[in-house]
């Protein structure tokens, strides 16, 4: 009978002895390392018989294995088509620089040398923009969009780009897409130069028509014969145009209140599920910042302080005193709270 016993370190094998007390076999075994079984009188005589039937040259049959068949030569081979690669340029690497230039331009059906090259340099970007204003012989608007996200620098270089088109007998339009925090940076006195010259539109969506909005996007949604009541309640629809301001909240939350509605089987949605659906903290402050385009380190930048500082004061972990002085900073600079 064969017996195992594990340790942290070594592995012993023990046998029980017909004469006395279980004894170790061997030496112990490292973790890890394994040795294979001992053979028996019937496994080593065979392996004497397979080795003295190799000395003489005898058949495997002879030691009672059987040969496998051969395979004949003339055998039809299996029929071979070469891979088409996909790439049109007939390779997926290239071996240097200059063969993927050779391969771009023969894609583009011109040399590389005819294509308009962008300079690092900002003087001479603005000559380059300047020459194709003046080859679109017709006025020129340019669309800068999340510029609420840009630095004053670029803004003052947008001003002195128009000014330098304009200089020239042309005529360059800017027209900056982004949220509220754009118009409100234009106020700005450090910014009177740009905010003087220009004109804010405010695209307010659908503030104060979310109702309107629920149920349009639930008639285009569904069949003919469905009501907007028959999946939310007319009062949840009442709730959501309270609690959601933007189509993409709206249909955010619609799509995640659907399909949990469809796992307990609930219908039509009540005014209690949606509220389990809505995200915690939907409404605090934070969000309805970065909303409108503040971040904390761009607040923290308008009030040169720390980040830290501002995310203690939007998580409400600040002393009152300077909890209250924040705030007056925060709404004078045109913030809203």
């Amino acid at each position: 009978m064969w017996w195992g016993l594990f340790d942290s370190e070594l592995y012993v094998e023990y046998q029980e002895h017909r004469y006395g007390p279980y004894a170790p076999i061997g030496k112990p075994i490292p973790i890890n390392s394994y040795r294979s079984f001992k053979k028996t009188n019937t496994q080593k005589r065979a392996d004497r018989i397979e080795h003295i039937a190799a000395q003489l040259s005898l058949p495997a049959s002879a030691i009672g294995k059987v040969e496998l068949p051969v395979v004949a030569e003339n055998v039809i081979p299996f029929p071979v088509r070469s891979f088409v690669d996909p790439d049109p340029f007939e390779e997926l690497t290239f071996k240097n620089a200059i063969e993927a230039k050779k391969a771009i331009a023969h894609y583009l059906v011109k040399p590389l040398a005819k294509l308009t090259k962008v300079p690092s340099n900002s003087e001479k970007r603005e000559r380059l923009l300047l020459e194709l204003i003046k080859k679109a012989r017709s006025p020129v608007a340019l669309f800068v969009d999340d510029a609420h996200g840009l630095h004053s620098t670029t803004l003052v270089s947008l001003k002195k780009l128009i000014e330098l088109v304009r200089s020239n007998g042309e005529r360059l339009s800017v027209i900056l897409a982004g949220h509220p925090k754009l118009k409100n940076d234009l106020r700005r006195p450090t910014l009177e130069e740009i905010g003087g010259r220009t004109q804010a539109f405010a695209l307010e969506g659908i503030r104060g028509n979310q109702s309107e909005y629920i149920n349009w996007l639930l008639t285009q949604a569904t069949k003919e014969k469905v009501q907007p009541t028959d999946i939310l309640e007319s009062e949840t629809i009442n709730f959501l145009s309270q609690r959601l301001s933007t189509p993409l909240q709206i249909e955010q939350y619609l799509t995640l209140a659907m399909n949990e509605a469809y796992q307990v089987g609930l219908k039509p949605i009540t005014t209690e599920f949606m509220e389990t659906v809505l995200a915690i903290g939907l409404d605090d402050l934070e969000p309805n910042l970065i909303r409108h385009g503040y971040n904390v380190r761009s607040i923290a930048r308008l009030l040169n302080v720390k980040p830290a500082d501002v995310r203690s004061f939007l998580y409400n972990q600040l002393p009152p005193e300077k909890i209250q002085d924040m705030r007056d900073q925060i709404l004078k600079i045109g913030i809203p709270l």
